[in-house]
C-alpha cells in the first residue's frame, strides 16, 4: 500500500491524521500520531503489511455498509474492554 491510498482511505472515513492513528490502535500523544500518519502518507515510512491489510479491510467493510448521513461516523463504536483504556497524556 502506498501513502496515497492510505490517505484516501483515511479521508473516506473523514478522520484527521491523529484520530486515524488512534482508530488503527496506535497510542501516544496527538503530535506523535500526526507525525506517524504523515510519514506513512508521504512515503518516508513504509506501511507494514499487517497495517495495509487492516486499513484495506476497514475500507471494504465501510463501503459495504448502508449509506449514512455525513454527520454519522462511518466506523462502528469500538467496545471498551477492561484493562485497555487509553492512558491520559500528562503535560509536563
Amino acid at each position: 500500500m502506498k501513502g496515497e491510498e492510505f490517505r484516501r482511505i483515511r479521508k473516506f472515513f473523514g478522520l484527521g491524521k491523529a484520530d486515524w492513528m488512534y482508530v488503527l490502535g496506535y497510542a501516544g500523544n496527538k503530535n506523535t500520531m500526526y507525525v506517524n500518519c504523515e510519514r506513512y502518507e508521504n512515503g518516508t515510512k513504509t506501511i507494514p503489511l499487517y497495517l495495509a491489510r487492516y486499513v484495506w479491510l476497514m475500507e471494504q467493510w465501510g463501503r459495504a455498509q448502508p449509506p449514512r448521513a455525513p454527520a454519522e461516523a462511518a466506523l462502528p463504536a469500538f467496545p471498551v474492554w477492561q484493562g485497555y483504556e487509553l492512558e491520559e497524556v500528562r503535560q509536563p
